[in-house]
């Protein structure tokens, strides 16, 4: 986790809105967009390092996720994060294409009477009817993910629940992450597996 690597320091917030920190000299991208779907106890959830250029959405599902971006990074346009009960925290100097997708969660249960009232629920929410959307999120599973410093994730990747990405390492174009990824390899795949080291 960042908290771990590196703490960002950051010294401006979007829109004066204490969910979401952006450091200096960080750029948004014009297809940008951040959604908080339920109140939250950790303020900021969202923090973007200093000299990153952002794109893409970085959605925060429920009042535990959390969204932690360190310095010099990119994420790029159409890319996602969701983050649900855990957190994604992603070091400094990574490179994330574009359509990538990060999710901490399996996103509904595994029973059908739950993913029923998740979907009920939602509907009723955007009806109006309900004031939040009521998924249990006590029924879905979801773990951290971790991406550590200089990673470059390669266009229409996706990271998958409780993987961490270990430094230096690169993710191929397309490839499905669902286990560790070690230090300085190339995975690629699906599942992504280890196709080369890198000299380093």
């Amino acid at each position: 986790m960042l908290s771990k690597i590196k703490r960002i320091k950051t010294s401006w917030r979007l829109k004066r809105d204490n969910r979401i920190n952006i450091a200096k000299g960080t750029i948004l991208r014009n297809d940008f967009r951040w959604d908080i779907r339920e109140g939250t106890d950790r303020l900021p959830c969202i923090s973007i390092g200093e000299d990153c250029i952002i794109g893409g959405s970085l959605i925060i599902e429920n009042s535990n996720g959390i969204i932690e971006i360190g310095n010099a990074t990119t994420f790029g346009a159409g890319s996602m994060m969701v983050a649900a009960d855990s957190g994604i925290f992603i070091g400094n100097h990574v490179v994330i294409s574009f359509d990538v997708t990060i999710y901490t969660t399996n996103s509904h249960s595994y029973d059908i009477e739950e993913r029923h009232n998740d979907l009920y629920n939602t509907l009723y929410y955007l009806r109006g009817v309900n004031s939040s959307r009521n998924i249990d999120w006590s029924k879905i599973v979801s773990k951290d993910i971790v991406i550590e410093d200089d990673v470059w994730i390669g266009f229409g990747a996706s990271i998958l629940k409780g993987v961490t990405i270990g430094r230096g390492a690169i993710v191929g174009a397309k490839s499905v992450v669902t286990h560790d990824v070690e230090p300085f390899t190339v995975v690629a795949g699906n599942p992504a597996k280890i196709v080369k080291r890198i000299e380093h």
